[in-house]
Parts: C-alpha cells; sequence; structure tokens
C-alpha cells in the first residue's frame, strides 16, 4: 500500500540512514509498503528518486508461483515485471532451465553450488509437506540428490503413510514428550523418521521397526512408544474386533 502523506518521512528517515525495513518497522507497515510508497513520484522531493530500491518479494512466493507457471501474475501483484521475479529465483532453479547437451558421468554443475544451507532447507520444506518432491523448492533432480546424498529416502507414489495416521502418531508422541518421557531432541528426530513407514498397514510399520532395529537405525527405548502409537491407529481402525 502507498502512504503518499508519509514519503517526506520515509525520505528523511533514508537520508537518516535507516533501511527501509528499519522504518516499516518503527511505523507499524509492511516492508513493502515502505518501498512501494518511496518508488511512487509523488509527492514530489528535489533530487529523490528511489526506483532502485528493491521490492521485497517472499522466496517461498517466488518458488511457488515458478513451479505453477504464475510468475507473470505474481509480477503484477508486486508491481514488478516477471524477468525481475525471474532474476531472484535460487541459482539451481534458473540454471535448470537451460537447454543444451549436459556431460555425462559427471553430477550437474548446479548441485555442486548449492550451499549446505540451501540443503537444509530443500530438506525442511521436503518434511513439512509431508515428503513430496514438488514442494522442495527446486527441481525434481536436485531434490533427489540433496537426499540421497543426506540418506533420506524418498517414496513413490503411493507408499506414503495417511495424513491421519501420521497425526495420530504424532500426537502419541508429543503427549510423552509432554509429559517429559521423551526428549525433545528424540520427538524432532521421530517426527521425521515415521514418515518412512510404507503402504497403510500398521503391522507393516511394525516389520519395518523390527528391520530398522536390526540395522541400529532405532533405539530400544523407543520402540515401546512407537509400538504404543500404532496399537492406538490399530484401535482407531477397529482392528481388534475385526481379530476377535
Amino acid at each position: 500500500m502507498i502512504y503518499q502523506n508519509k514519503r517526506r518521512d520515509f525520505h528523511k528517515a533514508i537520508l537518516a540512514g535507516k533501511t527501509p525495513a528499519e522504518i516499516a518497522e518503527e511505523n507499524g507497515l509492511t516492508e513493502l509498503d515502505v518501498v512501494q510508497t518511496l518508488r511512487h513520484p509523488k509527492p514530489k522531493i528535489a533530487w529523490a528518486n528511489y526506483n532502485h530500491l528493491k521490492v521485497p518479494i517472499p522466496m517461498d512466493e517466488i518458488i511457488d508461483a515458478y513451479h505453477e507457471g504464475t510468475l507473470e501474475v505474481l509480477g503484477k501483484i508486486y508491481g514488478v515485471t516477471k524477468q525481475t521475479i525471474y532474476k531472484r529465483l535460487p541459482q539451481e532453479l534458473r540454471k535448470s532451465v537451460k537447454r543444451g547437451p549436459k556431460p555425462k558421468g559427471r553430477r550437474p554443475t548446479e548441485f555442486k553450488l548449492i550451499t549446505q544451507e540451501e540443503k537444509d532447507r530443500i530438506v525442511d520444506r521436503y518434511y513439512r509437506s509431508g515428503r513430496k518432491l514438488s514442494a522442495c523448492g527446486t527441481t525434481y533432480k536436485i531434490a533427489k540428490e540433496v537426499l540421497t546424498e543426506q540418506e533420506i529416502s524418498f517414496l513413490k507414489k503411493g507408499e506414503q503413510i495417511p495424513p491421519k495416521d501420521m497425526v495420530t502418531l504424532l500426537d502419541c508422541l508429543l503427549e510423552k514428550t509432554a509429559q517429559g518421557i521423551i526428549e525433545p531432541q528424540v520427538m524432532y528426530h521421530w517426527s521425521r523418521k515415521l514418515y518412512e513407514f510404507k503402504t497403510n498397514s500398521p503391522h507393516v510399520w511394525k516389520g519395518q521397526m523390527l528391520d530398522w532395529l536390526l540395522g541400529n537405525k532405532i533405539s530400544q527405548e523407543i520402540i515401546p512408544h512407537i509400538n504404543e502409537a500404532i496399537e492406538e491407529i490399530i484401535k482407531l481402525r477397529g482392528y481388534e474386533d475385526a481379530d476377535s
């Protein structure tokens, strides 16, 4: 939103060495409000031109618009061109659209350019979305390489655990964490590890836990708690009645 009545005040603040973000915080506005007001030509201020100020656009919105093919729409919302938004995409996404022969037997150059911080963000997006490669904020190939490097398995279509079952599992573990039975760091680890359960069968999950135990990927201390959570799902589904 443009506040013409505040443009001169914002201008004086800039001359005093303040950033748009600081001005926004002082006035209870967003950084976008301050930037758009300063870039606006009225009221006219002698020798003042703020067209060089970068319009702040959240990176998540840019990445989502890229995958959805709506960069032009996002540009209209923020009053910038599609090309301006495209230039703000992460390097690996902009490089992914280039055409030409790819060298064989070599890891893609864009993968080598990704920092550890960017890899952590890819992993975080992967888990927050319920393990969807399309939500990692990068290409499928890069996402798979990052997950493989981090030794995180990615599930094929149809293998994901149903969301309602995942909520039940997490609720059980969260309750034990609140009671001090499970350490928060252990809960954090298993809030991600549980997504590796495959199929829609709680009995198969118990088999997976045995495989993890034999492969030293799970401690004996956490098994009773996860097993209790699985039993809760079995009860909710009415399996006990069906087996009796």
